[in-house]
């Protein structure tokens, strides 16, 4: 019978992405440069007391196919190590901006849903990249909320790509000052049974 580990569930791993600055500021172009819309929530609506930001869309295109493979990579070997989830597809990347001026920010919440093009998969794993300094702003923390009397503070370095279950609770909270980007995906699967 095979042994569990001592720490046989991690609620969110967080691991340097392996991006260097120029490439981080070369996403941070790349994205600012795409038609930014209002974030919404999961029902498509733009509701101000849950989500306030702005955010575009990243396609793999030669221009962006090496972020996708980096990013895939990272979310394959945390899989591989932690939650051995099995994934069969990723969700094109959300390049999302928090800015001071509204104090934006994303309230509790589960990014766990079914699956964009059928009911047969669903989204097991959330992906979080960052591309600000966090010395840039203040406020924007990714905060899990993992049972604990208090939110956890995710890792926040610069380049730092944060994996954890789509079912984990969990929010960004209001941008005080400057502005906080990061990528976003999820990787999808069978339906947990």
């Amino acid at each position: 019978m095979q042994q569990l580990r001592e720490e046989t569930f991690q609620p969110f791993v967080g691991m340097p992405s392996g991006f260097t600055d120029a490439e981080l500021d070369k996403i941070v172009e790349i994205g600012l440069a795409k038609q930014a819309h209002e974030g919404r929530i999961a029902d498509g609506s733009a509701v101000n007391s849950t989500r306030t930001c702005t955010l575009s869309w990243l396609f793999p295109t030669p221009e962006t196919q090496w972020v996708f493979d980096r990013i895939n990579d990272c979310i394959h070997t945390i899989n591989d190590e932690w939650y051995k989830f099995v994934i069969d597809m990723y969700e094109p990347l959300q390049f999302t901006n928090y800015n001071e001026d509204r104090a934006e920010f994303y309230a509790p919440h589960f990014d766990i849903a079914y699956g964009v093009k059928s009911q047969m998969t669903s989204r097991k794993l959330s992906m979080t990249l960052q591309l600000t300094d966090p010395a840039e702003y203040q406020g924007g923390e990714l905060l899990m909320h993992i049972g604990h009397d208090q939110p956890v503070l995710a890792p926040a370095q610069r380049g730092t790509i944060v994996v954890f279950p789509s079912f984990i609770l969990h929010e960004v909270t209001p941008v005080r000052s400057g502005r906080r980007n990061s990528l976003v995906t999820w990787a999808h699967g069978p339906l947990f049974r």
